[in-house]
């Protein structure tokens, strides 16, 4: 035979238990409301006047420093223009120099080589003077003589000339003679041709020399001339 008993709780289990059960439902209630309603907007929060100043605070710094900004690249955009501007002179400036010293160099080439070819041509009108010259004196000296017909040819004077001896001479000097007049009157007319060529030459160096005195000049400083001294009075 079983025997049974009942267990009474006592009432402050009892409460216990009441209370555990409105919590469990009151937060299934909660939950089933939130399944419930999942679009349902949220309230929106109002800002406090301290966010909103500290807010604004930043908003105004970003844009002081967006400004600022703002006037640097115009201000810089202006020195680089302006930097452009002056590039651009100087190169201006450089390009014409250069320019300007290639025409001298080109100037230079140019006179030293007319100088070189006016020397040469000079060099070779002398030798072929002094070759001449020589020439004419040879025949000269050697009119006085007799010639042999053997190669090569042998210059002699015999003890005893005869007419026909004579008249050879005599026409050699003569032919001496002739070829002396012949070679003057070339030389005459070589100075006369050459005469104002010369002249043009030196009147070109004296030009060239001119202008390089003058640039010479221009580097120097300016003398002042000091005023003459006045009168001098003797004191009484």
């Amino acid at each position: 035979m079983v025997e049974s008993s009942i267990v009474v709780p006592s009432p402050e289990e009892q409460d216990s238990r009441k209370r555990t059960a409105e919590d469990n439902q009151a937060d299934s209630s909660e939950k089933s409301t939130e399944v419930r309603s999942p679009l349902t907007p949220k309230r929106p929060r109002t800002a406090a006047p301290v966010n909103r100043q500290r807010d604004q605070r930043l908003f105004g710094v970003l844009m002081g420093t967006l400004n600022r900004f703002k006037n640097e690249s115009q201000s810089t955009s202006a020195i680089d223009k302006k930097r452009q501007e002056i590039n651009a002179k100087l190169h201006e400036k450089l390009e014409a120099e250069r320019k300007q010293m290639e025409e001298k160099a080109q100037a230079d080439r140019e006179r030293r080589q007319n100088e070189n070819a006016a020397y040469t041509r000079q060099q070779k009108r002398d030798y072929e003077a002094r070759q001449e010259a020589h020439c004419i004196e040879q025949t000269e000296r050697l009119a006085r003589y007799l010639k042999t017909r053997t190669e090569p040819s042998l210059y002699y004077m015999p003890s005893r000339l005869t007419d026909a001896m004579k008249d050879q001479i005599d026409a050699q000097e003569k032919e001496a003679k002739d070829a002396r007049q012949a070679y003057e009157e070339r030389r005459q007319r070589r100075q006369e041709q050459q005469a104002p060529e010369d002249a043009e030459e030196r009147k070109q160096k004296e030009g060239e020399d001119k202008d390089k005195s003058d640039k010479e000049d221009e580097g120097k400083p300016v003398q002042l001339e000091s005023p003459p001294p006045g009168p001098v009075v003797a004191d009484s």
